[in-house]
């Protein structure tokens, strides 16, 4: 095992809310109740890259997002201070263009067919604080590049980060483990689970997310069931998952991938 994970937990606190998007909605533009892994990471790059260079890779048609990934292999979050069974989706009216799905022949100035009225899905949560959790190879630079982040979700979506804290990584040899945090749920035993959470549907944490164009492909075959703790559960591993505990004392079940070249 060449390289040692660290874990990187910073606090952030939202303005107003936050605006996730479910893919392949046109007509409307429903939020994902939390934001999911890809959105965490998409975060980071904006500190970490965006404001130094060009957001879109030309040579690789991806997003700078794809390299934060190669960085940090996982990332997870919870919220500190509400439960999130409580958090509502409101949907707001908003004017959008529409020229890009227009045809040619209807593009021109004052054209009627340029504009719509779409709903828009937003969670309000003003003044809630989440935690982040970046697992990482490069603690140093994504410590430096964490305090940076400004929006979680849409460039609306606005936090401020409040403090963030370096952590080491230890495994677990307990069978059960207590977890407070976003979890996939095809790496546990979900029969054992002990305590209150909700289960959702988020998008999985692939570079694919970060590739412009799904010519080909079905984004649905990247969503991914998560389990998110109302407080903490116990839980068991099956053979997908490992146990880690960072310095804080915190547990995390994480996919045996993540940390499969990690010491």
């Amino acid at each position: 095992m060449a390289e040692k994970l660290s874990a990187i937990s910073l606090n952030v606190k939202f303005h107003w809310g936050y605006s996730v998007k479910e893919p392949l909605f046109t007509a409307s533009q429903p939020a994902f109740r939390v934001p999911p892994p890809p959105t965490l990471i998409g975060a980071l790059s904006y500190p970490m890259f965006v404001r130094k260079m060009a957001e879109v890779k030309a040579e690789r048609d991806e997003s700078r997002a794809a390299d934060v990934l190669k960085l940090c292999p996982w990332a997870t979050c919870r919220f500190l201070d509400l439960d999130p069974s409580l958090l509502i989706e409101t949907t707001d009216v908003n004017r959008v263009n529409l020229s890009l799905g227009v045809r040619s022949a209807h593009l021109y100035p004052q054209s009627p067919n340029l504009w719509g009225v779409q709903p828009h899905g937003k969670i309000y949560a003003p003044g809630a604080t989440m935690e982040l959790i970046y697992f990482t190879y490069d603690p140093e630079l994504v410590e430096k590049c964490a305090w940076g982040i400004v929006r979680i979700g849409t460039k609306e979506s606005l936090v401020s980060v409040e403090s963030v804290e370096v952590r080491d990584l230890f495994p677990c040899d307990s069978e059960e483990i207590k977890i407070h945090h976003l979890t996939p749920v095809d790496i546990i035993d979900i029969n054992s689970v002990k305590g209150n959470y909700i289960i959702l549907k988020l998008p999985e944490l692939k570079n694919k997310w970060y590739e412009f164009g799904i010519r080909g492909r079905n984004p649905l075959e990247y969503i991914r069931r998560y389990l998110l703790p109302l407080n903490s559960v116990k839980v068991r591993l099956n053979n997908r998952g490992v146990g880690v505990r960072d310095s804080a004392g915190c547990e995390y079940a994480l996919p045996k991938e993540v940390v499969g070249n990690a010491s």
